[in-house]
């Protein structure tokens, strides 16, 4: 199990042609967007929260 705390995640899907897309919208920074990153919180009690930003 994840110690408590901040994760982020990346995934790339990809074909055989070499065409990929990010599996994620993006994750909102003091400097701006990472785009195909999801971030999540793992709780003391051990759940997992997701991150959600609000325009």
């Amino acid at each position: 199990m994840p110690e408590p705390g901040q994760y982020f995640l990346k995934v790339t899907a990809a074909n055989d042609s070499g065409y990929t897309q990010d599996c994620f919208d993006y994750y909102v920074t003091d400097g701006g967007k990472v785009y195909g990153t999801f971030c999540f919180y793992i709780l003391e009690d051990g759940r997992a929260e997701a991150y959600t930003y609000e325009e």
